[in-house]
C-alpha cells in the first residue's frame, strides 16, 4: 500500500484518504461468518425500528468490525482485478480534485502498479495458519505460558543490575583499563592518509578500533572514563571526518 501512494501527487489531496481507504479494501475483506453474525446482533439491536439489510449495513461501526470480525486478504486475482479497477477509475477526470488536480501523476503510478503486480502474492495470508486465536483456548493459554517462560529467562542475566537505570557500574577491569591508556596513547600512532592523500587518517582507525574493542565488553553501558575516552578520539578527527 505505501509503494502504491507513491505515485501520488500529494498526500494533501482531497482525494488521496478516499483513495488509501479503497485500496485497502481491493485487498482485504471481512470474514463472511463473522459478518454474518454481527449483522445478525445489530439487526436485533434495531429490531424495534424494523431495519432492512442496508439500514443494519449503515449502523455497523469500523470499530464494531475491528473488534468482532476477522480480515482475510482476497487472494491474488481478485486482488489485481480489484486494484487495476481503482487505478483505472482514479486515473482519469474522476481522479481530480475540485480545482482540477490529479491524484496520480499518471506516468509515475503506471510505473509502480506495474512493479508492484508481481508483489501481491508477498502479501496474502498463508495457507494453513491460523492468524486469530481465541483467548479462552488451551492453545492461547500454552501460548501464554511460553512467552512468559521466554521472558523470565531474558530477564535472569540482568537480575543483577542496578535497580536503578542511571546508576553506571564504574568498576574497571584490566582489559579496560588498558584500553582506555591506550585510547588516549598517540606515541606509537602512524601517520595515515585517506583516499584523496589527506593526512590525519589513522584517528579515523582508532576511534574506529576502540568502539570495535568495546564490543566485547560485558557491561550493557558505557562509565565515565569510557566515554571521555570515545570523545578524545572523536575530538582528533578533522572536521570533515567528522561529517
Amino acid at each position: 500500500m505505501q509503494q502504491l501512494a507513491l505515485g501520488c501527487t500529494t498526500d494533501a489531496h482531497q482525494l488521496y484518504p478516499l483513495y488509501m481507504s479503497r485500496m485497502s479494501a481491493c485487498i482485504f475483506e471481512w470474514d463472511a461468518a463473522d459478518l454474518a453474525l454481527l449483522r445478525e446482533a445489530k439487526a436485533q439491536q434495531l429490531q424495534a425500528q424494523g431495519p432492512s439489510s442496508a439500514d443494519v449495513d449503515r449502523h455497523l461501526t469500523r470499530e464494531e468490525l475491528a473488534l468482532h470480525c476477522r480480515r482475510r486478504t482476497r487472494g491474488v486475482t481478485t486482488t489485481v482485478k480489484l486494484l487495476e479497477e481503482l487505478l483505472d477509475v482514479l486515473m482519469g477526470s474522476r481522479g481530480n480534485d475540485s480545482l482540477g488536480v490529479p491524484l496520480f501523476d499518471q506516468e509515475r503510478m503506471e510505473h509502480i502498479s506495474q512493479v508492484q503486480r508481481k508483489h501481491v502474492k508477498c502479501i496474502q495470508d498463508p495457507l494453513g495458519v491460523a492468524l486469530y486465536m481465541n483467548p479462552d483456548s488451551e492453545d492461547s493459554a500454552r501460548l501464554v505460558e511460553e512467552h512468559d517462560a521466554l521472558v523470565n529467562e531474558e530477564d535472569e542475566g540482568f537480575s543483577e543490575l542496578s535497580a536503578d537505570p542511571t546508576v553506571l557500574d564504574m568498576e574497571v577491569s584490566p582489559s579496560t583499563s588498558s584500553m582506555l591508556s591506550e585510547a588516549g596513547d598517540t606515541s606509537n600512532e602512524t601517520m595515515a592518509v585517506d583516499d584523496q592523500n589527506v593526512p590525519g587518517y589513522q584517528h579515523v582507525d582508532r576511534l574506529a578500533e576502540y568502539l570495535v574493542e568495546l564490543r566485547e565488553q560485558i557491561s550493557l553501558c558505557l562509565n565515565n572514563l569510557q566515554a571521555d575516552s570515545i570523545t578524545e578520539l572523536w575530538l582528533r578527527l578533522d572536521d570533515e571526518e567528522r561529517l
